[in-house]
């Protein structure tokens, strides 16, 4: 039988708290003297062995707990304080208080702000000094000062090869002076960046051990903005991802990879930022796991089906996902290759996504990760025609699915989506498998710096019609293409699809008109080896 206690009170009022127990016809009563505040719904303790309320003295408002066991009346904290643009909304259980941050009208949580706030007695509210609600469609930002992240493994490397430390990258908009600090290795170098910067690190940085929380993180610091790609780099292995920066990170994400495999697994890798960082894992297998993780942390996730995926937390977190060592399509010749991407939080997804094929090879994969219910999606040919319709997709759901003949799709849901598209296998072309993310038209940046490390590679530009590609530049000189596809998305919208080469060495690309965006993405091939990521998002 479950029992419930319900407390009440009147401001204005020196009560006589009451607290009283079904528990063998016995009252428990408190007379403390206190001025009752807030009224509190009733909740449900089960065994009758706690209760709160809310009182004011002196020093302000504070949850209290009574325990009719012990007949003990605690306090626990004060009110949470003041968030600009936005309140915390006290919630009282029958272990604790938490509060959480509801923003303002027409202000939205910041992409670096933790979400709740938990009371411990005799030290207060934690968080609330980071809370933050900003103006509503602030963008996520790929430039920053701060980064954190950390390198999983790769099915190629060797401890004891020379080859294929792992590698970051660091591009600077204008001089900068960065640190580079790795904790585990007592590592800390600071170098200064006019351009691009390309940094090795000891690869026993790489996280190897799965379900155990380690200390592997890699920590830049930049005294202006700067855009950092890492390279987990072997031979006949390789791919490399876009970091994004602190301020950009977010506290809810879904996992894409590949797989399953066999003698080589999909994976993913957790860094945590602050310390008591609270992470639910929810497999898409219905598995839950929940862990604590403090500052600069690591944990890595190895397994088969981890693509859907869900990962929560209460403060920022870094996550990159991929395989071992892939093969992509599954029924492809026998040549695997690492891949690897760092995932972007729910709240920079979106609902309208172009995908075209990876120059010169004719074929590719696409995966798309529902992240709520009900989502619905419709795969359109270049030339707006419908190819398929998928429905009732379920929060955490997974389809893939492979083109072929050099086609150049867009794919269009009516709730946000996780969309990656991967590189293939091959025996008769140059490249290998490779995984990058695709985002949503309306998340195209303005300009992009990036640093093409090895390779003749290939630039993939998305332009939307309603700005000339006759103005892009790269490097400040118009570029030249080697092919373009046009666009036509459901709802009419126009783009181009344009292929550039390109070679290792730094690059700006930009367009002449002040208020064109545009996506952009980079693969670079060799024998039996490839990489490829976003170049940004905002």
């Amino acid at each position: 039988m479950q029992t419930y206690i319900v407390l009440a009170g009147i401001a204005g009022f020196l009560c006589f708290h009451l607290v009283s127990a079904a528990i063998q016809n016995e009252f428990y009563s408190v007379n403390k003297g206190y001025e009752v505040t807030s009224f509190y719904k009733a909740i449900n303790v089960s065994s009758i062995t706690r209760c709160a309320i809310s009182c004011n003295i002196s020093m302000g408002c504070f949850t209290a707990m009574f325990d009719s066991q012990t007949h003990q009346y605690a306090e626990i904290c004060m009110n949470p304080p003041a968030v600009t643009n936005g309140r915390l909304e006290v919630n009282l259980t029958s272990l604790g208080s938490y509060a959480d941050l509801i923003c303002d009208a027409n202000y939205q949580i910041a992409q670096s702000s933790p979400t709740i706030a938990n009371c411990t007695y005799g030290e207060g509210w934690d968080n609330h000094t980071t809370m933050m609600c900003v103006p509503a469609n602030t963008p996520v930002e790929y430039f920053g000062t701060s980064f954190v992240f950390a390198f999983m493994q790769n099915r190629k490397f060797s401890m004891s090869s020379t080859i294929g430390d792992p590698t970051v990258i660091i591009t600077s908009l204008n001089t900068s002076v960065v640190t580079l600090d790795v904790p585990y290795l007592a590592m800390s170098n600071v170098v200064t960046v006019q351009d691009s910067i390309t940094l090795n690190i000891d690869k026993s940085i790489v996280v190897m051990s799965s379900g155990i929380i380690e200390d592997k993180i890699v920590y830049v610091r930049s005294d202006t903005q700067v855009h950092v790609t890492i390279l987990n780099f072997d031979v006949m292995s390789s791919d490399g991802t876009t970091v994004l920066p602190v301020s950009s990170l977010g506290q809810e994400y879904f996992v894409a990879c590949f797989g399953p495999g066999i003698d080589v697994l999909p994976e993913f890798l957790i860094a945590s930022i602050e310390d008591s960082t609270l992470i639910t894992i929810n497999y898409e297998t219905g598995a839950r796991e929940d862990i604590i993780m403090n500052a600069y942390n690591t944990y890595l996730v190895t397994g088969n089906f981890l693509t859907g995926t869900k990962v929560s937390s209460n403060k920022p977190i870094f996550l990159i996902s991929g395989h071992m060592g892939a093969k992509i399509p599954a029924d492809s010749y026998n040549y695997l290759d690492f891949i690897s991407e760092m995932m972007p939080p729910v709240t920079s997804l979106g609902t309208t996504h172009i995908v075209s094929f990876m120059h010169p090879r004719n074929d590719f994969t696409v995966s798309i990760v529902a992240t709520m219910n009900d989502t619905e999606v419709t795969v359109l040919d270049n030339m707006g025609n419908e190819l398929e319709s998928i429905t009732d997709l379920m929060e955490s759901s997974s389809v893939f699915r492979t083109y072929f003949n050099s086609m150049t799709i867009s794919v269009v849901s009516n709730k946000p989506i996780l969309v990656h598209q991967y590189g293939h296998s091959s025996n008769r072309i140059l490249g290998d498998p490779s995984m990058m993310f695709i985002p949503d038209v309306k998340h195209y940046a303005p300009q992009y710096y990036f640093y093409i490390p090895h390779f003749t590679s290939t630039l993939v530009i998305v332009l939307s019609s309603n700005y000339s590609d006759a103005f892009l530049e790269l490097n400040g000189q118009l570029l030249s293409h080697v092919q373009q596809v046009p666009v036509i998305v459901s709802n009419n919208e126009m783009f181009t699809v344009i292929y550039v080469v390109v070679y290792p060495g730094s690059y700006k690309l930009t367009h002449q008109s002040p208020t064109a965006v545009f996506g952009a993405w980079v693969y670079g091939r060799n024998d039996g080896t490839e990489f490829a990521w976003s170049l940004g998002y905002v």
